[in-house]
């Protein structure tokens, strides 16, 4: 194991092995912070922050990426964004360094996640045992399909809090004057990713001659992704509702008037919600969720927002159909969240 090198394990170490390289590091005589920051940055993500760069690239205005909560523990996150500040006097010293990490390694309990690679392996064992699991690739496919409108129901659905806060998001961009502050939130919301699996329905979506007017909810967070190197909330080593890290993520799309949208989703697990958006609250349009041409799932509708709540256990296999009839006299914008839990009834 000593002829390892870092760059062929960066990106599959555990937490633990990660304060151990800071520990490491901060334990010689001059430590150099930022140095520490962006090698504990590398051996987390696997990509180099500011593409390798440093601080050539680097300045007061440059946002320093935060690593996801699915990554690593907020601790760690908030010492490697410390430490790759471009003010030194914001990073930690030496003696906070070696406080934190000495913590970490001290405690029993090992990282509840993991992350993946590119191809689904897992890596689960702690550097000092370190050898890749395979995964068994599961080719899965999760549809949305048309119920009776009659089936919607005022009763409103239980919600997670981080769901109540991306549809209130989602909400709040109807107003313009809202972007900056929304746009602010979701950058400091390490729970989401962009849904960017889903293929482009092309009979049904809209096209760069049709006129509609859009959240600028993929803008945004396409933006963020920039700023982020692609490493927090989307453009890793997977960027969309199927990793296994992130338990919510969403898409904006684009409906012509009397159009039906139809999407394909893989890899969800456990009970799921959806919540459909439209660009404005007053549109006529359905919903609908089947699995195997089965309708399934409760629909519904509160001030606007229609939801779907998947109370069954979904598994990898299952196939599911999602719909969107847009009935309105003319185009429409939609947003797509999704709850995919992983966790099943009992």
């Amino acid at each position: 194991m000593e002829n390892i090198q870092l760059k062929e394990v960066a990106g599959y170490l555990t937490e633990k092995a990660v304060w151990q390289i800071i520990k490491d590091e901060a334990s010689t005589q001059q430590p150099d912070v930022w140095s520490i920051g962006a090698t504990a940055f590398y051996a987390l993500m696997g990509v180099e922050v500011f593409a390798g760069k440093g601080h050539e690239t680097q300045n007061a205005n440059t946002p320093v990426p935060r690593i996801g909560e699915a990554h690593c523990s907020r601790q760690l996150s908030n010492i490697i964004y410390r430490c790759l500040s471009f003010n030194a006097e914001e990073r930690p010293s030496q003696q906070e360094l070696l406080a934190a990490a000495n913590d970490a390694l001290a405690a029993k309990t090992e990282p509840t996640r993991r992350l993946f690679s590119s191809t689904g392996k897992s890596y689960k064992s702690p550097i000092t045992k370190f050898w890749p699991e395979e995964m068994n690739p599961v080719v899965i496919m999760l549809f949305l399909l048309i119920l009776p409108f009659a089936a919607l129901t005022q009763n409103a659905p239980k919600l997670t809090q981080e769901m109540e806060t991306l549809v209130k998001h989602v909400c709040d961009l109807r107003n313009p004057k809202n972007s900056v502050r929304i746009e602010r939130a979701l950058y400091d919301d390490r729970q989401w990713t962009l849904m960017d699996e889903l293929e482009i329905d092309s009979a049904g979506e809209c096209t760069v001659r049709d006129k509609v007017t859009t959240l600028g909810l993929n803008q945004m967070g396409y933006q963020i992704a920039r700023y982020n190197r692609g490493v927090s909330n989307t453009g890793g080593r997977f960027r969309n509702g199927q990793d296994p890290r992130y338990n919510y993520s969403f898409i904006e799309v684009t409906a012509k008037r009397n159009a039906t949208l139809k999407y394909n989703i893989t890899g969800r697990e456990g009970t799921q919600t959806f919540a459909v958006i439209p660009y404005n609250p007053k549109s006529i349009f359905s919903v609908s969720l089947s699995q195997n041409n089965v309708p399934i799932g409760k629909i519904h509708e509160v001030d606007g927002v229609k939801y779907i709540t998947v109370d069954k256990n979904v598994k990898t296999s299952d196939v599911l159909t999602l719909k969107i009839v847009n009935s309105s006299k003319s185009n429409l914008s939609f947003v797509i969240i999704n709850y995919n839990s992983r966790q099943s009834t009992k």
